[in-house]
């Protein structure tokens, strides 16, 4: 079982018994005999009793459904580690219970959070802050801009990095991230550290030397409480890291913490292309992620003494009218809010050339009192998009991939998409490339990249389909199989590097989710009960043009049932 443990909210309404159960539910476990017992229930009766404990099941009422799936952003896999998930944004996000998420904080060991948004009255946005600076995961975000029209379940990925990985992350040659750590004893002197310049293959193919990016402290810095200003107490070694993410490559760009519909905080200077600092999009010219941690795992974030900082940017890098930047001319810098999900202007950094000459990137300077994830970008103008996929009946998940040309980079990832027309937002208004994958294998693109803002249509080669059907259906029921009744929730497939979910919703006397397109093989099938916060997982084998069942039955606390919830 996996655990998905949401903040409980009161229950105070719940009879005693239900009380008592409730004690141990956001526990994550399904010891139910031996809180029933202390409650008087179980004992070893012999009469069953079916009066269930849990509440009504409830289904989420939006029409929007969202899963977001946390992914290890070097191999692209699930991450199964407890992380922290906040939300925050004008959307109302709901839980399956009609609570509402916004301002609120949880933990999954799933990798997978599911929820319902309502997008009214123009409240079209929302974000999702992740983290686990404790093993090795930091912070990050993304940042959802949805409408009314809105409809079904939604799969969005959020991709994070672990620093403990830091070495082997930078030595592999696929990876177009490079990291560097270092353990410092505290800050008494001086301390630098650097991310080692790096060769990737950008997106058209070509091999090129991504650059660094480095932070110096100047000797005698403190932490500071950035409320107060207050000296924070440092306890042990600091440990201290520094990573580039190249900015030519769309894995290592779909990391880009807030995404590239970016809220942002910004003057009308630094907006005024995109007609306001809600209705524009990022064009970035490299990105890199700072971070220092005591150990005990708590972030140091604010600083006494302003901190060197330094970012490289691809001498191949274009203004917002497309002429070559150069060294002495200026370049916006924006730090992220790993709290709110923002981005903030900061300044305007001067471009220089490095020393020694290097003859792929300049590099921005700046100083700041505060780490946190960084970025050289434009705001630019944006316009909403139209790509449709020639691919008939077909519905088998495919993934969507559309990046920016050199000199105007740019990434949106659209995950197990199964319709033919995907309306995009906030998506720039310049020249993009759009890739269509079946799992790994190339299905379709655009020739040459082309302007989205007119819409697009791709023909798509899809192989002969050897596909199939899931049908999920997910109850619960007394230890004995007494009270046997739906549960509608969330039920999700993962079939690497497809994540599909759908809602199971009532149907006769089960809850069921079908789940058509999938490729003949394995699946591994996830339903998640909100009554006691955990996951069942099984492994079916899809058949060709046929169905197979994904059964999955919870057992429910019922008082007085011999062996109830065993």
């Amino acid at each position: 079982m996996h655990q998905n443990q949401f903040t409980p909210s009161p229950a105070s309404h719940l009879t005693p018994v239900s009380k008592c159960w409730r004690a141990g539910l956001f526990a994550g476990t399904f010891a139910a005999a031996a809180l029933l017992a202390a409650c008087g229930g179980g004992g070893g009766s012999s009469e069953p009793v079916v009066t269930p404990i849990t509440p009504p099941p409830v289904a989420i009422a939006s029409k929007a459904k969202y899963q977001v799936v946390l992914l290890n952003a070097v191999d692209g896999s699930r991450i199964t580690d407890e992380i922290t998930v906040s939300f925050s944004g004008d959307a109302k996000l709901i839980d399956s219970e009609g609570n509402q998420l916004n301002g609120k904080t949880l933990k999954t060991k799933d990798g997978v959070v599911s929820f319902g948004a309502e997008f009214t009255g123009g409240k079209n946005d929302f974000s999702v802050q992740a983290g686990n600076r404790v093993i090795g995961w930091t912070e990050t975000g993304t940042r959802v801009v949805g409408d009314g029209a809105v409809v079904g379940t939604q799969t969005v990925e959020l991709k994070l990095l672990n620093i403990n990985a830091a070495a082997a992350i930078t030595a592999d040659p696929t990876k177009a991230i490079a990291s560097a750590v270092s353990v410092v004893s505290g800050f008494t002197t001086a301390a630098t550290v650097a991310s080692p310049t790096k060769t990737v293959t950008n997106s058209e193919g070509v091999a090129e030397q991504a650059g660094s990016a480095s932070v110096s402290f100047a000797p005698g810095t403190k932490a500071v409480d950035p409320v107060t200003g207050a000296v924070v107490p440092i306890v042990g070694a600091v440990t201290v890291s520094a990573t580039m993410y190249a900015n030519s490559e769309v894995s290592s760009l779909s990391a880009f913490p807030g995404g590239f519909a970016a809220n942002v905080v910004a003057p009308a200077s630094a907006t005024g292309s995109a007609g306001g600092a809600d209705s524009g999009t990022f064009i970035t010219g490299g990105f890199a992620q700072f971070n220092a941690t005591d150990s005990t795992g708590k972030a140091l974030k604010q600083f006494d003494k302003p901190m060197t900082l330094a970012i490289d940017l691809p001498k191949s890098s274009l203004d917002p009218d497309g002429n070559p930047v150069v060294a002495g001319s200026t370049y916006p810098v924006w730090s992220y809010d790993d709290a709110t999900g923002q981005w903030k202007f900061e300044r305007e950094g001067v471009i220089r050339e490095k020393s020694p000459v290097d003859p792929n990137n300049f590099t921005v300077v700046f100083e700041s009192n505060h780490l946190s994830s960084w970025n050289l970008d434009y705001y630019q103008a944006s316009c909403t998009a139209t790509v449709t996929l020639g691919r008939g009946t077909d519905v088998r998940p495919l993934r969507v991939e559309i990046s920016g040309i050199p000199g105007r980079r740019y990434a949106n990832v659209l995950s197990s998409v199964r319709d033919s027309v995907q309306t995009i937002r906030r998506t720039p208004r310049q020249n993009l490339m759009v890739k269509v994958f079946d799992g790994t294998l190339l299905v379709g693109q655009t020739p040459t990249p082309v302007n989205l803002c007119g819409g697009v249509n791709i023909a798509l080669n899809l192989p002969q389909p050897a596909l199939g059907t899931i049908a999920a259906t997910v109850t619960e029921a007394c230890a004995n199989g007494a009270n046997r009744r739906p549960l509608p929730t969330f039920v999700r497939v993962e079939q690497t590097p497809n994540f599909d979910a759908g809602y199971a919703t009532i149907s006769g006397d089960v809850a069921q989710a079908n789940f058509a397109g999938k490729k003949v093989g394995p699946a591994r099938v996830f339903a998640f009960n909100k009554y006691t916060n955990s996951y069942a997982e099984q492994t079916v084998q899809v058949p060709l043009n046929a169905t197979v069942a994904a059964p999955f039955n919870f057992t429910m606390p019922c008082a007085g049932v011999t062996g109830a919830g065993s």
